[in-house]
């Protein structure tokens, strides 16, 4: 993932989350329910390339990476599956003080 990052690979980014995913599910079935995989199975088919759960899973958080020009399908089709939409932005200078 960082080597992804550092190189601007966005691709390769949401290729990571979800092998990330996949790897949790393995190692925590627990972690996933089924309305998280059908909202993960939504997410996917309108452009996600990566989507995992934040925390501990059962239902919290879950985030949805993919393409600019996918988000809105991606929007439409959590919705669509009963997902309440957070938004968000991504800090890219870290913490200043002062």
């Amino acid at each position: 993932m960082r080597a992804a990052l550092e190189r601007g690979d966005w691709n390769e980014v949401g290729r990571q989350i979800a092998r990330e995913w996949e790897n949790r599910k393995r190692l925590a079935p627990g972690v996933t329910t089924p309305g998280i995989d059908d909202l993960v199975t939504r997410a996917m088919a309108a452009g996600a390339t990566g989507a995992k759960v934040c925390g501990a899973g059962g239902g919290g958080c879950l985030i949805c990476y993919g393409p600019p020009d996918a988000q809105s399908a991606i929007a439409a089709a959590l919705a669509s599956g009963g997902a309440r939409l957070l938004d968000y932005e991504i800090e890219t200078e870290g913490l200043r003080i002062g």
